[in-house]
């Protein structure tokens, strides 16, 4: 697609990376709508957070 992604997201029941939404694309969310898969991770260096799509909620 020749797009930047801004940020790597992991879904932690399948494992698919996606970029964030803060990327054109948005592809880690995408994946939760297709799946309902609902819970992703950084693959950020430095960042250890999760967060829920269902409730919307981030934690350490």
């Amino acid at each position: 697609m020749h797009d930047v992604w801004v940020h790597l997201r992991l879904c932690l029941e399948c494992g698919h990376v996606g970029c964030c939404d803060d990327s054109k694309n948005k592809h880690a969310t995408k994946h939760f709508h297709a799946t309902k898969h609902p819970i992703i991770s950084s693959l950020e260096p430095g960042e250890f957070w999760k967060w829920c799509f269902i409730d919307e909620i981030g934690w350490e």
